[in-house]
């Protein structure tokens, strides 16, 4: 334990001297049915510890109603229970499905504050106004309605922009789980997703935003590169380590899991190398159904996606890494 404790004091140190200017992030998620939102919350937590990373929002795109609660659990768990939080419109999309929100919320209480929680666009608009230009990094692993509503919003007490002058002013690059590369190819009836669930707002937000937009990729390509197993290591009390348990079983199951949101934040903080590659000819676009294909017949600049390993990585080699940080996560989370 003494060691862990001085690697730990060795980390954050390290961290203050490598990132004197951390990355400001936004993080928007949908909290509502998968658990891989969970380890990739705790993983933009791991970061903020090591320096790299200020958390400057956390926001929930779901309408479910455990949802901005389960965040706040989290971000209290991992010892910032002050961070803002963003709560989505009472029409947004919701889904459940491995996530036992209401059995994590009882272990793990939310005390966020009425003062804490608003409404999502103007949660947004409140701390983009603050930041200094072309600072900020936003990171959506669920629904875009919220990303839709920023950019549809009018000038407010926080900024005289508009919400698309706002976003070009402040944001340097939105970084969006959804979507598989090179073309979501399944039936126009599924719905579940971060696309398909709101069409409009993902075809929209994917047309009109106005800065640098990576996508990353989920289907297949999450898939190989499963992670979490290795939470079994973490003490009992672990709200991540919970959230897997809960989902797959007693230590006797493999808790590998489809890496897809974490891939995305990963990607947002760290970049590309050495791992991933990252195409960027050509543009996403989005049909009625909210399934992608990634045209190349034009060049939309800003547009980029993540859905590929670089030559020669193998899947293996990524899931260590994400697996060394989620193995930490006890040690810089919980006390």
């Amino acid at each position: 334990m003494k060691k862990i404790f001085l690697s730990l004091i060795m980390q954050v140190m390290l961290g203050s001297m490598l990132y004197a200017n951390p990355i400001k992030v936004i993080l928007d998620t949908d909290m509502d049915s998968d658990i891989d939102d969970v380890a990739a919350l705790a993983m933009l937590h791991h970061f903020a510890d090591l320096g790299e990373v200020e958390i400057l929002a956390t926001v929930s795109c779901s309408s479910d109603r455990y949802s901005d609660q389960l965040v706040h659990a989290i971000n209290t768990a991992f010892n910032r229970p002050g961070i803002l939080l963003g709560a989505a419109r009472a029409d947004a999309p919701k889904h459940a499905w491995a996530l036992k929100s209401e059995t994590l919320l009882k272990e793990f209480p939310s005390k966020a504050k009425r003062k804490q929680t608003m409404p999502a666009a103007e949660l947004y608009r409140k701390v983009l106004a603050s930041q200094p230009d072309k600072s900020v990094v936003i990171i959506s692993l669920g629904y875009l309605n919220n990303l839709k509503d920023l950019l549809l919003s009018s000038a407010d007490k926080y900024s005289p922009l508009t919400g698309a002058e706002l976003v070009a002013k402040k944001v340097a690059s939105y970084y969006c789980m959804g979507g598989t590369y090179p073309a979501d190819t399944q039936d126009s009836s599924i719905y579940y997703g971060n696309f398909r669930p709101d069409p409009a707002s993902t075809a929209y937000v994917s047309q009109h935003w106005p800065t640098r937009l990576v996508f990353t990729g989920g289907g297949d390509f999450a898939a190989k590169l499963k992670s979490g197993n290795i939470l079994k290591q973490l003490p009992q009390n672990n709200i991540v380590r919970r959230a897997y348990e809960l989902a797959k079983g007693d230590v006797s199951k493999d808790w590998s899991h489809h890496s897809a949101d974490v891939i995305t934040v990963w990607t947002a903080v760290r970049g590309t190398a050495p791992y991933f590659k990252e195409t960027t000819m050509g543009y996403n676009e989005i049909d009625q159904y909210g399934r992608n294909t990634w045209k190349t017949n034009r060049d939309q600049p800003n547009h980029s996606y993540i859905s590929d390993l670089k030559e020669g990585v193998e899947p293996e080699q990524v899931i260590e890494a994400f697996d060394a940080v989620l193995s930490r996560l006890s040690v810089t989370g919980l006390k």
